[in-house]
């Protein structure tokens, strides 16, 4: 059955049409959920002597309410499950509630609660890790995940990406005016990590004239946060050394351009930003994004300011009858099978080729978070 699906999956790539969404009796897309359990640690005593046998009661609300618990870990207060549950059909989820429980003679006491809110955290088809703090102290590792049906017209990373770093501007100055700094890049990706040359005094900007090429195996790709290309711009200063911002891009945002300039940020939240690095990436492998056949749509971008992912191809596909008809749920992030600024507002932006909107409109569609325009 597997391989027939993915024949099925195939086909319907090949002939340009969307695959149909598996649906309930409301109407609404089902999907499947998964959820593990990871671990806990520091968990409030649920003994007199100090310790706890913790374990973990999971509640899941969707069109109905599931429930499913761990095994009881005895005499402890950090302990590790790597328990997995699936709800092969959900088409309406809404919160998962995890009660953590210490066993006694009599029972169990509730010793830690927490909740994920499908609209407080983000949840996708992408596995996501929470570190969730317990009510009464101690936290509770989960990850989450939920997949629909419908056919995101992407297919992961396989092949060698060559990336060069190229120049560095507008960069803070870490020597407290004594001297000038010496800048440089280290650049990871898939547990692959390089580091450029040291640009000696180069102070707030540098160039490379012969830049290293550096070479990453990438095999499964999927634009996941953990695979991201994560690029560290350091200093050694006259009197310490300093990190001077961090780049993180999906690898269907980096292939979006094949040279562009890129905004640094002070942390890995991407919201404040500082200095700018230019970046010239090549891929050579399979995966990704069909090629846009540019019949109906000009051009098609999905994100705000450079982060601009190219979704021409995917929004080409989605083109019924004069108008793009984009699958439930309408998260653009899953349509896209990428976030190009994970935190961030972002916006899909369509320009028609031959008046399917009009010769001179585009379409915009506003995203942030789960709130949608």
């Amino acid at each position: 059955e597997k391989y027939g699906a993915c024949q099925v999956l195939m086909a319907s790539c090949v002939c340009g049409r969307v695959k149909g969404v598996r649906k309930g009796k409301d109407g609404k897309p089902l999907g499947e959920l998964k959820i593990s359990i990871i671990d806990c640690k520091d968990l409030p005593a649920g003994h007199k002597d100090g310790t706890s046998d913790p374990w973990v009661s999971v509640s899941v609300q969707g069109e109905r309410k599931w429930s499913f618990s761990t095994e009881v870990k005895e005499k402890t207060r950090d302990c590790v499950w790597n328990k997995d549950f699936t709800i092969k059909r959900i088409c309406d989820f809404k919160w998962i509630d995890f009660v953590v429980k210490s066993q006694n003679f009599l029972g169990s006491t509730e010793i830690g609660r927490a909740t994920i809110n499908e609209k407080t955290h983000k949840i996708s088809r992408w596995p996501q890790k929470f570190k969730l703090v317990l009510d009464h102290g101690g936290e509770l590792t989960v990850v989450v995940q939920i997949s629909y049906n419908v056919d995101p017209l992407f297919t992961p990373y396989c092949g060698t990406l060559f990336l060069k770093i190229l120049e560095l501007k507008d960069l803070d100055d870490s020597t407290i005016m004594f001297g000038k700094q010496s800048p440089y890049c280290t650049v990871k990706m898939c547990g692959e990590e390089y580091t450029t040359e040291v640009a000696k005094e180069a102070g707030t900007m540098a160039k490379w004239t012969d830049p290293t090429t550096f070479e990453f195996k990438v095999e499964d790709v999927n634009n996941n946060s953990s695979q991201d290309i994560v690029v560290t711009v350091l200093a050694k200063g006259v009197l310490m050394n300093g990190k001077l911002g961090t780049l993180d891009l999906p690898l269907s945002l980096l292939l979006s351009e094949k040279k562009q300039w890129w905004s640094l940020f002070k942390n890995r939240k991407m919201n404040e930003k500082q200095g700018k690095i230019l970046l010239e990436a090549d891929f050579k492998g399979t995966g990704g994004y069909p090629k846009p056949a540019l019949n109906t749509i000009k051009k098609a971008s999905y994100g705000v300011a450079e982060r601009q992912l190219d979704v021409t191809s995917v929004c080409e596909r989605y083109m019924k009858k004069g108008k793009l008809v984009l699958p439930a749920p309408t998260s653009l992030d899953w349509v896209f099978a990428c976030d190009p600024y994970r935190n961030q507002s972002k916006v899909l932006e369509v320009a028609t080729a031959g008046g399917v909107f009009g010769s001179s409109s585009k379409l915009i569609f506003n995203e942030l978070g789960e709130e949608k325009k």
